[in-house]
């Protein structure tokens, strides 16, 4: 019987705090999606970028603040971590409509410096798609709308299947998930 190698790495993260770093070193990362209900969860990273280590997280001095804004509506980002190094901020809007602005503003406490990143949200898809699937059939999904979008990303996982995510152009208005 051969002996089995079995070598887990975990890997770590760095995470300094913004009080270290100029504001035109910093890079904001933000994840905003939208639901049905017009609810907006907002999840953000910042970072900056190093050559050996990819990328090292900041945390928010006490002073600071980082702020989702849509319509009328303002909420500031609540810390997560920095947990191996990983450092996420996040804050839920409701009842945002499709078409509106978001900002996602960081306030600098100690520089008086505002950094602001922001954006529109698209207008709503309408997707159609089979509510069954065969293991040997592709999975062929159709879109309209979403108007002020450049792509359309199509996830497709089911128990004890892989996970399978593609993209298309907007435009295209279809694309076909085939079986791995």
């Amino acid at each position: 019987m051969k002996p089995i190698l079995l070598t887990i790495s975990l890997a770590a993260c760095t995470a300094e705090p913004l009080g270290g770093v100029a504001t035109s070193e910093l890079n904001l990362y933000a994840d905003v999606t939208r639901d049905q209900a017009g609810t907006v969860d907002v999840l953000v990273e910042l970072g900056t970028y190093d050559a050996a280590l990819d990328k090292n997280y900041v945390y928010l001095e006490p002073d600071d603040r980082l702020t989702a804004i849509a319509d009328t509506r303002s909420e500031d980002l609540d810390q997560s971590g920095p947990v191996l190094g990983v450092v996420q901020y996040r804050a839920a809007l409701a009842t945002v409509t499709a078409g509106s602005q978001i900002a996602i503003e960081l306030d600098r406490a100690a520089t008086g410096e505002t950094l602001i990143s922001e954006g529109a949200f698209p207008e709503p898809l309408a997707i159609d798609a089979p509510s069954s699937i065969t293991r040997t059939a592709g999975l062929q999904v159709s879109w309209t709308g979403g108007e002020g979008a450049e792509d359309v990303e199509v996830t497709a996982t089911a128990d004890c299947a892989r996970i399978s995510t593609l993209r298309a152009p907007l435009e295209a208005g279809s694309l076909i998930v085939t079986r791995d």
